[in-house]
């Protein structure tokens, strides 16, 4: 069953946004590059942007990929906070 995050006013589970390998790496306080190893592998399910390089990962993926791996939510918070969509 899923846990429902709720942090001060923002519903983490309504959110309906996509994150660039960069934005992915700074929640995940990780490297661009494992980010993208990440991707590239399927740890972190996303696509790839037709004729180029660049990778997205929708919110909701992102959240499970947290999940799993024991990652902190509150950096997700702090992203959301600070880079409005």
């Amino acid at each position: 069953m899923s846990e429902r995050l709720e942090y001060s006013s923002i519903d983490f589970e309504s959110i309906d946004r996509f994150y660039r390998t960069g934005a992915l790496a700074e929640i995940c306080q990780v490297s661009a590059g494992t980010m993208e190893k990440c991707l590239k592998n399927g740890k972190i399910k996303g696509c790839r942007i037709p004729g180029s390089r660049h990778w997205r990962a929708h919110h909701k993926e992102l959240l499970r990929f947290m999940r799993e791996y024991g990652l902190p939510i509150n950096n997700l918070e702090e992203y959301v906070r600070t880079h409005p969509e």
